[in-house]
């Protein structure tokens, strides 16, 4: 995360740069956002909506591997070795992404280092 507020102009990537500044949400009138935490619920719905349901919309380049943990399992093992205050840096920087997808950052300073 020290990586990400080192570098807030994105120079390192473009993935990490907010996705705001990417999308331009408000200049389009998008019928369906897909999230990754539901994307396989969100793709299903957008290809059978838009009469596309025997194509493959996406491939899934990130699996993990082998591992039984719940994303909880793994939040609270990572974001507890996250000091709190560099916790609400980052969060400062993607705050208008946390908005425009309705992400709460609460349950991430429940567990957050101190």
């Amino acid at each position: 995360m020290d990586f990400i507020i080192s570098d807030p102009k994105g120079k390192k990537g473009d993935h990490w740069i907010p996705y705001h500044t990417k999308c331009h949400p408000c200049q389009f009138d998008y019928d369906a956002i897909i999230m990754l935490e539901t994307a396989d619920q969100d793709n299903d719905y957008v290809m059978t909506k838009s009469g596309m349901s025997n194509l493959t919309m996406y491939e899934k380049a990130h699996v993990t591997k082998g591992g039984k943990s719940s994303g909880s399992d793994i939040r609270q093992i990572y974001f507890s070795q996250v000091q709190c205050s560099l916790l609400k840096k980052v969060y400062d920087y993607y705050k208008l992404d946390f908005e425009l997808f309705d992400y709460k950052p609460d349950d991430y300073y429940k567990i957050c280092a101190r």
